[in-house]
């Protein structure tokens, strides 16, 4: 249990790297200016996860619809279009809907921390 008798949070991993100038004018022009993230991309993932790091730099509005994601490791990164998780937290007043890639490994996005 953690603080106050809520879950233990577990930490995010602190991978980071940078979209190429290609990918943010592949961006630009796909996806509203408004919706991408910043060229610079933490792994969303839980610490010690195996394979490919993974940031989401697509604002996904709703649960069930595909996103871009940036998946990386250290010979290179791609994007690709990947559907979002379908947990939710129901315990939550909004029905928190996790932040991370159907199929992901570790704990949902509300069980990391930084």
């Amino acid at each position: 249990m953690g603080l106050f008798g809520g879950p233990k949070l577990a930490a995010r991993c602190a991978e980071q790297t940078c979209l190429t100038y290609p990918e943010l004018v592949f961006f630009l022009d796909t996806v509203p200016a408004e919706d991408c993230q910043a060229e610079w991309q933490r792994c969303v993932l839980q610490r010690g996860h195996p394979a490919e790091h993974t940031a989401g730099i697509a604002k996904h509005e709703s649960q069930g619809e595909d996103a871009w994601w940036l998946l990386w490791e250290t010979d290179g990164h791609r994007c690709t279009e990947l559907a979002h998780c379908p947990a939710y937290r129901a315990t939550h007043p909004d029905f928190d809907i996790c932040q991370l890639p159907a199929g992901h490994w570790g704990h949902h996005s509300w069980l990391l921390a930084d």
